[in-house]
């Protein structure tokens, strides 16, 4: 059920916003925004860019935010399990993505550098907050 749920956000995060010509936009023209891609834009020092990888990571946060209530109402499944006194910013979304990745082994860290946005911000809240503590 969770591949199911997971698709749906692969697919929720696939447009985007275009931009001017560079090198960054080769990025944000992929049918989906990867986690490592992301951080190019979010680190490229281009407000513009920036404002792009914002505006995905908030996107993605209301599509799986959307998804998992989704999941809890139809099929009785929670996909994560944030307390109900915690508030994620987008901020708190990067520091999230930020430990779920480092919490790999250096060999295995850059392989989740290529992985979707939404994919890697599910995984990331369900490392952090799972249900089944």
């Amino acid at each position: 059920m969770k591949k199911i749920i997971l698709s749906f956000c692969l697919l929720l995060s696939s447009g985007l916003v275009l931009a001017a010509n560079s090198e960054l936009e080769t990025l944000i023209n992929r049918p989906a925004l990867t986690y490592g891609n992301y951080l190019k834009l979010y680190n490229s020092g281009d407000k513009n860019y920036q404002n792009i990888a914002i505006s995905n990571l908030k996107g993605v946060m209301e599509g799986v935010s959307m998804t998992a209530v989704k999941a809890e109402v139809h099929y009785n499944t929670k996909l994560f399990c944030v307390p109900d006194d915690i508030a994620i910013s987008d901020k708190d979304a990067m520091k999230l993505m930020e430990d779920y990745v480092l919490s790999f082994a250096p060999q295995f860290r850059k392989k989740r550098f290529d992985v979707n946005l939404s994919t890697t911000y599910i995984f990331a809240l369900d490392y952090k907050y799972p249900c089944n503590k």
